[in-house]
């Protein structure tokens, strides 16, 4: 997404979505509610949103049904704000990995020979060797050109089941201790 005010609404709201979804509360136990609000007057918003203190991000904590009050948690920076947005978003891949969708045999798109045992975070699989030796020259994906880090793809897929649920656990860790 670009730098735009607009792109980091929607980012807000795609936050929004996920950490109020039963899924999301199942990880943390926790359903949160992420709110801009500009100190300065609304129609310049769109054009000064970058400034320090222009904008203030405010995370509450919903309570349960039965007392649907709102705690303001604390009030975020917009760097904070968007590192919590690749947290979620890698947490919602990583919790629709399934035994299933991990095993099935699924062609290198490299290669178009061996079985694809590599996730990067942009969902695109590819063999291990493959990725490995394409990322020495480009550090992108080769589908869609997003950047890619290799720490953060999931590799050998059908061995490793658990770290999955330990890469869920850690980017929630990381959520909380920004929210706290």
């Amino acid at each position: 997404m670009g730098n735009s005010y607009q792109n980091f609404k929607g980012r807000l709201s795609s936050i929004n979505e996920y950490t109020q979804s039963k899924e999301f509360t199942k990880y943390s136990g926790k359903i949160l509610f992420f709110h801009v609000k500009a100190k300065k007057i609304n129609e310049y918003v769109p054009v000064f949103w970058k400034l320090k203190g222009f904008i203030r991000i405010s995370v509450y904590e919903i309570g349960e049904e039965s007392d649907p009050r709102r705690s303001l948690k604390k009030k975020l920076s917009i760097s904070n704000t968007n590192r919590i947005y690749e947290l979620l978003m890698h947490m919602k891949f990583a919790s629709s990995l399934s035994p299933t969708t991990m095993l099935n045999e699924n062609e290198c798109s490299i290669c178009l020979e061996r079985l694809a045992d590599t996730i990067l975070p942009c969902h695109h699989s590819f063999c291990h060797r493959d990725i490995h030796e394409w990322e020495k020259r480009q550090n992108t994906c080769p589908i869609c050109r997003r950047p890619i880090n290799l720490n953060n793809s999931f590799t050998d897929l059908a061995e490793s089941f658990e770290d999955i649920q330990n890469e869920i656990d850690n980017c929630l860790s990381e959520i909380i201790s920004l929210i706290n």
